[in-house]
């Protein structure tokens, strides 16, 4: 493990240098979700709005997709998608070093993302693999959040079922998900003492934590609002969460931890507080095969179906330089958001770079 662990730093050392092509795809399988969260809109994309990429397709993408040593596959949900554990073992087969395998997910359904996650973990996957189950408050919050009634319990349903697997698979981690958003700024530790009385020995240290973001191309949610009372209170919580969290030289606890303390400054400013170097880094692929810089910079790169699903050419492509060199001038949204920003804290600490 610690010697994948190497060979995982090296890569981006190289990626981050400029030698390698970027080592991240994150990759909507699908925008169909269950849940009608009102911060994110991807649940109103009408299904006319394109023909998702068939396992076929998928294939293409996979076997002439270089350097790639951790996946993403978001959504909206998923887990959605009956061929998941297919995708999986597609990426896996062209991509035998792959070391990182991410996925969120609402929990919506408890027996079906349980049996999805174990195909996965006994059809050989080697990479780690992290299923982060999202809880955005106490039971009555989460709920109305996420526009559905008894999201929290199977939320909390599906978190204690992964956390079984997780016993059975050393490559297997399951985490919680909480959005600091303006509804519930100020709430977390409130979150967790509920949780906890359904999950026992519930810490800080269980969450995987984010800031809410806009994004015209992917949440869809240009209209909401974030003022300065929301980046006090975040400011405030982050500062409270930070401490209660349990010290660990683990390389993912380093990243959320470097995470969080720089939101701070993104709370500050409203601006990226390093240097975004997304482009050189990561990739984001719609569910229809259309290209972006990342989640939340809306310039189409093109779509993968024109270009005979080789990222290559797209990233090679004017559209792709000049989105680059606006992106270093610091002419795009200025997100903060764990889809790109862990990438850049991990090539950044990679070369000693904080």
């Amino acid at each position: 493990m610690a010697a994948d662990l190497l060979k995982f730093i090296f890569r981006v050392v190289k990626t981050g240098l400029g030698f390698k092509a970027p080592f991240e795809l994150n990759f909507a399988l699908t925008y169909h979700c269950p849940m009608r969260c009102v911060n994110c809109r991807i649940w109103e994309i009408p299904a006319s709005a394109g023909r998702e990429l068939s396992l076929e397709e998928i294939r293409e993408l996979a076997q002439k997709t270089r350097n790639l040593y951790w996946l993403r596959l978001t959504g909206g949900e998923p887990f959605l998608r009956p061929d998941y554990p297919e995708a999986v073992q597609i990426f896996q087969q062209a991509h035998p070093e792959l070391y990182l395998l991410s996925t969120p997910t609402s929990g919506y359904d408890p027996e079906r993302i349980e049996r999805m996650a174990q195909q996965v973990l006994e059809g050989g996957l080697q990479a780690r693999f992290v299923i982060t189950v999202s809880l955005d408050g106490p039971q009555e919050l989460h709920d109305r959040l996420r526009g559905k009634a008894g999201a929290w319990a199977k939320a909390l349903e599906t978190y204690a079922a992964l956390i079984k697997l997780q016993t059975r698979h050393a490559n297997f981690k399951a985490l919680l998900g909480y959005t600091i958003q303006p509804q519930n700024a100020g709430r977390f530790f409130e979150t967790i003492a509920e949780a906890g009385k359904a999950v026992p020995n519930l810490s800080a240290r269980d969450f995987h934590l984010n800031l809410a973001q806009k994004s015209e191309i992917y949440y869809h949610n240009p209209e909401m609002e974030m003022g300065q009372e929301f980046n006090r209170a975040a400011s405030r919580e982050i500062r409270e969460i930070l401490p209660a969290r349990p010290f660990s030289l683990s390389p993912v606890s380093l990243v959320e931890d470097m995470y969080l303390r720089l939101s701070l400054k993104y709370l500050k400013t409203g601006r990226c507080p390093i240097p975004c170097t997304v482009s050189r880094l990561s990739r984001f692929v719609n569910p229809y095969g259309e290209a972006f810089p990342c989640t939340a910079f809306n310039r189409p790169l093109g779509n993968l179906r024109d270009f005979g699903f080789d990222l290559s050419q797209i990233e090679n492509s004017p559209a792709a330089l000049e989105a680059a060199q606006e992106i270093r001038r610091g002419e795009c949204p200025q997100c903060w958001t764990p889809c790109e920003a862990h990438q850049m804290l991990v090539s950044r600490l990679s070369r000693g770079g904080f």
